[in-house]
């Protein structure tokens, strides 16, 4: 299966390691697994992944310009957000948008659209962990459909233009009375 990762590789809180580790024990189990990041490899990830031995799984896609993303997602079975601590992570919602499940760990922002078994699945920062529901999702062609499928729909019911334009209609109205 093909798993991805989209962020500032750079960024210790995206806890890219937790990753690695997990790529790892998917590469033990005799999982065909390829890891794709975008941007370009930090010195200490690029000695990571020597270290562990997966250095040849993992495809580094350089920096993407923003039209480039959704093929970059639509080739994916699953998109992974690994980190310790995160805000919205606009990426995740793309994955979703593009109809692959995201598997996060619990750090924040991510929980208010990772709708566990539903859109995706939570995880703790267990590499162990990670790397069974990842195997169960890019084993499970029918699961891993059903998850993209409802990911997809449910960044449209949500975060769509549509819905920001509803959604703002209703504040402005609740402040200031009429329509904007």
């Amino acid at each position: 299966g093909v798993i991805g990762f989209a962020g500032r590789p750079d960024d210790p809180r995206k806890n890219l390691a937790l990753l690695f580790h997990a790529l790892k024990k998917l590469l033990e189990q005799g999982e065909k697994v390829e890891l794709r990041l975008t941007g370009k490899a930090p010195r200490s990830l690029a000695q990571l992944a020597e270290d562990l031995g997966i250095s040849r799984h993992i495809s580094w896609m350089g920096w993407m310009e923003a039209d480039e993303l959704p093929a970059f997602f639509q080739g994916l079975d699953v998109f992974v957000i690994p980190s310790s601590q995160e805000g919205l992570n606009i990426a995740g919602l793309q994955a979703m948008a593009s109809g692959a499940p995201v598997v996060s760990t619990r750090c924040g922002g991510p929980q208010d659209y990772v709708i566990d078994g539903e859109t995706g699945v939570l995880v703790s920062p267990d590499a162990e962990e990670m790397a069974s529901v990842i195997a169960a999702i890019t084993q499970d062609r029918e699961r891993r459909d059903e998850l993209g499928g409802n990911a997809r729909r449910f960044v449209e019911d949500h975060y769509s233009h549509e819905r920001f334009r509803e959604t703002f209609a209703e504040a402005w109205q609740k402040t200031w009375g009429d329509q904007p």
